[in-house]
C-alpha cells in the first residue's frame, strides 16, 4: 500500500491536472471544497520542488499574461468607482 502511495506522489502532474479539473468543477457548488483543492495544489507544489520549472512554464503560457491583464484591468476600473464596497 505505501508504494502504491509513494508512486502516485511521484506522478504530481497527473495529480496537479486532477485536482486543477477538480478545481473548476467545484468553483460553482461549494467554497469549501474550492478552498480544499485550492490547498491541496499548494501542498503538491510545494512538495514537488520544482519550483523554477513551474515558473518557467508559467512564464511561457501565454493565457497567464491574458488573465493578469484582466486582473490588471479591474485593479484600474475600480479606482474610478465612487462606491468601493460594490467595486471589490
Amino acid at each position: 500500500m505505501k508504494d502504491k502511495i509513494v508512486l502516485a506522489l511521484k506522478d504530481t502532474d497527473n495529480l496537479l491536472s486532477y485536482l486543477v479539473i477538480g478545481l473548476a468543477f467545484s468553483l460553482p457548488v461549494s467554497v469549501a471544497l474550492t478552498n480544499s483543492i485550492l490547498v491541496l495544489l499548494i501542498l503538491v507544489f510545494l512538495y514537488e520542488r520544482e519550483y523554477k520549472k513551474r515558473f518557467e512554464v508559467i512564464k511561457n503560457n501565454s493565457l497567464v499574461y491574458i488573465l493578469l491583464l484582466f486582473v490588471l484591468m479591474h485593479v484600474v476600473g475600480c479606482l474610478w468607482s465612487d462606491n468601493l464596497d460594490a467595486a471589490v
